[in-house]
């Protein structure tokens, strides 16, 4: 209870620096402190929301779909772990989890889904989901995930939104 104290306590000081005008530091429980970014410095984008830019800079995304991205070097590592479940020790290397979701993506196409058909997601974090996850996108249909913990009406919501 003491520590769900301590952490409340820091996310208000948090959101107050956040809102104070000019630049102010958060002072944790520890000897550092962290210069948080004014408000003035934030960005307003097309739809008014507010976006904290990068201290990094642009980012430069490749030129190529995320499937192809990821499995672009999978024939070095092959035989290498892509993914482990923490809780069951279940391993899958890079080999078998291209195949996997080279299969999830087969699959979805042999169920006659269409490029631009919209799947939801509903999965707990394993590694299945990766695998789901990048099979739909490799079959040219858009994935839309879901909190599998989201009551019934929240689910519908989601996938109102998402034309699902």
């Amino acid at each position: 209870m003491k520590s769900l104290r301590h952490l409340s306590r820091g996310i208000r000081k948090f959101e107050r620096a956040l809102l104070n005008d000019g630049a102010s530091k958060i002072r944790y429980s520890g000897s550092r402190s962290v210069s948080v970014r004014s408000e003035e410095k934030f960005i307003r984008g097309p739809n008014q929301e507010t976006i904290i830019p990068s201290p990094y800079g642009p980012v430069t995304y490749p030129n190529s779909k995320i499937p192809e991205y990821v499995w672009r070097n999978v024939n070095e590592f092959s035989k290498l772990t892509a993914l482990e479940c923490g809780i069951t020790g279940r391993k899958y290397t890079y080999g078998q989890a291209r195949d996997a979701a080279n299969y999830v993506a087969r699959s979805l196409r042999n169920l006659k889904f269409v490029e631009g058909d919209v799947i939801a997601l509903i999965a707990p974090n394993l590694p299945e989901w990766a695998l789901a996850f990048l099979g739909i996108l490799e079959a040219g249909l858009v994935v839309t995930t879901i909190n599998p913990y989201y009551t019934v009406g929240k689910y519908a919501l989601e996938n109102d939104r998402a034309d699902v």
